[in-house]
């Protein structure tokens, strides 16, 4: 039963929003949750929640989400390592295909993948969870290993997963994680989460790297999504596009900045969503919840500025469907999968 806060809530769901596709949105299998609470937490600083398919859709009629694309966020497979984090990303995709398959109206998934350290493990994976599993695509982590040596998805060592999924015409969902620098203190006592303040600036670094590096020229086919309204990138494209060191041009680079798509996981603010919406395509961007890592209470504030955003006419164009399902049929429709 809804409580009587999301009854309010769906009651308020403006007419004809109420078919949207979330392509930020995360499962999270019991065995899972078992599994990282057992190894210590989320590295992330982050509540690992619970998750039922139940209870996610009744959160999904509360913000009118017709079809949720599932995904396991950070840190997945790779709270194992080798042969036993690819056995672990099958095992976490065979449920989310279970879960997918059993009800197709309602959810999609994008596969988990081992690290990209083992960028071999990684291909087959994918290839696997699309041909065989029916994922819309995968999540990709923007960066792997440890702290004292990450490796960033743009590295030159996973080139070959790129052209892998360029091949297939991948949909990849760029997602961060914590940033390799010590967690804030704060004042008191306590930390700074970092899925607050990091995990924003991580994506913009993934995604600095990816285009200024030429992964994304060189695989023209891969349609990446950046979490969280893209970060800082929106703000601070300019400065990196004319600063970093690149054999593009600053043109060449913002080109590119522009071809990703960008969803709106916690990002409905009207600062960011003007943001947003002055930089990036309308085309290009797509709705996000961010389900169940996110408050519940937030998840809603989020969809109703959301909604009241597009109602108050900000934006030029028919962009309320665009965002809230056009641009993600269109999206997960061009994916070989």
């Amino acid at each position: 039963m809804f409580s009587r806060f999301a009854k309010r809530v769906s009651n308020n769901v403006i007419r004809g929003f109420a078919n949207r596709i979330d392509v930020h949105n995360h499962i999270v299998p019991e065995f899972y949750f078992d599994d990282v609470e057992a190894l210590g937490g989320d590295t992330n600083g982050w509540y690992t929640p619970k998750w039922s398919e139940k209870a996610a859709l009744e959160n999904m009629d509360t913000q009118g989400i017709q079809k949720a694309i599932v995904s396991v966020t950070t840190p997945g497979a790779t709270i194992y390592s080798g042969e036993k984090a690819r056995g672990y990303a099958r095992k976490l995709n065979e449920y989310s295909a279970t879960v997918s398959n059993g009800n197709p109206s309602r959810f999609g998934y994008l596969a988990n993948l081992p690290s990209l350290e083992d960028p071999q493990g990684a291909i087959a994976e994918m290839e696997y969870a699309i041909a065989k599993l029916g994922a819309s695509g995968v999540i990709v982590y923007t960066h792997y290993g440890p702290d004292s040596d990450p490796l960033y998805a743009g590295d030159e060592a996973c080139a070959d997963f790129w052209a892998a999924a360029n091949r297939l015409k991948t949909v990849v969902l760029l997602h961060p994680l914590r940033t390799t620098e010590p967690m804030l203190k704060m004042p008191g006592g306590g930390i700074l989460p970092p899925p607050l303040a990091d995990f924003p600036h991580d994506t913009t670094r993934a995604a600095a790297q990816l285009v200024a590096g030429g992964t994304m020229t060189a695989n023209p086919d891969v349609k990446v999504i950046l979490s969280h309204a893209g970060g800082v990138l929106p703000y601070l494209n300019e400065r990196i596009a004319y600063c970093v060191p690149s054999k593009l041009s600053p043109e060449e680079i913002q080109f590119e900045f522009k071809k990703f798509y960008y969803d709106l996981a916690q990002s409905c603010s009207r600062e960011q969503l003007l943001a947003l919406f002055s930089y990036a395509d309308p085309s290009r961007i797509l709705y996000g919840s961010d389900m169940p890592y996110c408050p519940e209470p937030f998840q809603h504030r989020n969809f109703r500025l959301l909604d009241a955003f597009m109602a108050k006419g900000h934006t030029e164009g028919p962009t309320a469907a665009m965002v809230n399902y056009e641009n993600a049929e269109k999206l997960l429709s061009s994916s070989s999968a």
